[in-house]
């Protein structure tokens, strides 16, 4: 029970008392096909251990310690374990008595108000193989091998599970929780507080708004929501779903679909299969993710993005980010305002649609490219000509590098700059203002047009 009430005198220090035990062992019957509830526990420490009868045992000991020995008395006498059924359930209730100082007036008189109590509750709860709840507060709570559907409602309790298969329902409030090698198809709630789930088979749906969270050898689907926590997540032998607003996350080892919802804070991806991040003000790491039939969508608006390892293609929607990718295999589509793009082996068609971003990648191996810019650099190595490229800057200049020999048609324009090629084009001013290079090669399939407005175009070997 761990409950403690102290009333200090204003002038006398309260004396010294002993504590006072009373030993519960007692046994409830339960008939077939019926469930289980205990409620009223609270504030103690229990063993809830599993076994093959059809009864419900508790061998508990309740310690007292009070400078009132009336109230130590009165105490003991009124605590009280009840049952009675309700419905199709065996309800066995903890009624603990409420305790307050009884003064007399010659107490008031000479300020002899000093007064204190505390009572605690432990030991061991049998319990048989039936649907069972528990209603239980600021308790210790350990339990092993129990292999029937288990609810619990309560709050700040340390829990421990171990070997428990029909995990349903957990609500506990600035709890904490460690679940190992259990399995069912848990929803937990929790405020605030520690929650480690390792070695779990099943659906775990945990809605955790301020915990530290660490999940762990998950087999099944994960759905999990928060709004500030550190969260880590490390084995998911299926798809895994965060919704939170300001957490740090580290997702690793995801066999299925990752699904993040966050505002803001740092989100690291690895080893996981397609991927959809939304996260407008956040720092994003991507390694060894994503599936080649299925694509990826990034939704930003201000942080850094990295993809490293990649695998499909790659959607990006942001606004003012960093964005850096290597050695990714699939498409990448970026659509961006203002940031500095950067990328080295990159196997797969590239398409950016952006406004006055820098733009610089390197080896790229790829079929199409199509880039509109505004204004900051771009510049582009290719180590296969594509079939098809279209590059288009307005206020900077444009550096593509291809392979030493081409075999399709290009058309190069430059207003107000200058065009420099190593292939031997045929260029012409027009005006005061224009120029143009063209060459046409023996593959009339491969296409290629480079516009630089107010800049420079550079085409050379690489």
């Amino acid at each position: 029970m761990k409950k403690l009430i102290l009333i200090v005198s204003l002038f006398l220090a309260g004396s010294l008392f002993a504590e006072k035990i009373k030993e519960f062992k007692q046994n409830y019957p339960v008939d077939k096909g019926q469930k289980v509830r205990i409620e009223g526990l609270s504030g103690g420490s229990f063993d809830i251990v599993a076994w093959d009868k059809d009864e419900v045992a508790f061998e508990l000991a309740l310690s007292v310690k009070s400078n009132k020995k009336k109230i130590e008395k009165e105490y003991f006498d009124e605590f009280k374990i009840k049952t009675e059924m309700v419905g199709n359930e065996r309800v066995i209730i903890f009624d603990e008595p409420s305790v307050s100082p009884d003064y007399s007036f010659w107490d008031i008189i000479t300020l002899s108000l000093n007064f204190s109590f505390s009572s605690d509750l432990k030991g061991k709860i049998y319990l048989p193989a039936r649907s069972t709840t528990l209603r239980i507060a600021y308790s210790d709570i350990n339990m092993h091998g129990f292999n029937s559907p288990l609810r619990i409602i309560g709050k700040s309790n340390k829990i421990w599970f171990e070997q428990i298969n029909g995990i349903e329902e957990i609500s506990n409030d600035y709890g904490e929780f460690n679940i190992r090698n259990s399995a069912g198809n848990l929803k937990l709630e929790n405020k605030s507080g520690k929650v480690n789930i390792i070695d779990f088979t099943g659906n775990v749906t945990l809605d955790a708004k301020y915990a530290e969270i660490k999940l762990g050898r998950i087999k099944g689907n994960c759905i999990l929501k928060s709004q500030s926590a550190g969260i880590t997540i490390d084995g998911i032998e299926g798809d895994l779903s965060v919704e939170s607003k300001y957490s740090n996350l580290q997702i690793r080892a995801i066999t299925g679909k990752v699904d993040v919802e966050n505002q803001s804070g740092d989100i690291s991806i690895s080893e996981a299969g397609p991927f959809t991040i939304d996260a407008p003000y956040s720092t994003i790491s991507v390694t060894g993710a994503g599936s080649e039939k299925i694509g990826n969508k990034i939704t930003s608006k201000s942080g850094k993005l990295r993809f490293r390892d990649t695998k499909g293609a790659l959607m990006i929607r942001d606004g003012y980010s960093g964005i850096s990718f290597s050695e990714t295999s699939g498409d990448i589509n970026i659509s961006t305002t203002s940031g500095t793009i950067d990328g080295d082996r990159i196997n797969g068609n590239f398409i950016a649609d952006i406004k006055y971003s820098t733009l610089e990648i390197e080896r790229l191996t790829a079929d199409e490219i199509n880039i509109v810019n505004q204004s900051g650099k771009i510049l582009i190595k290719a180590l296969k000509e594509p079939q098809k490229t279209l590059i288009k800057n307005r206020y900077a200049d444009i550096y593509y590098y291809l392979p030493d020999e081409l075999k399709g048609d290009y058309k190069l324009y430059s207003t107000y700059g200058k065009i420099v090629t190593d292939f031997g084009f045929d260029t012409k001013v027009l005006g005061e203002s224009t120029a143009i290079s063209t060459f046409s090669g023996i593959k009339r399939d491969i296409t290629a047009e480079i516009e630089a407005l107010n800049g420079n175009v550079y085409l050379r070997k690489f």
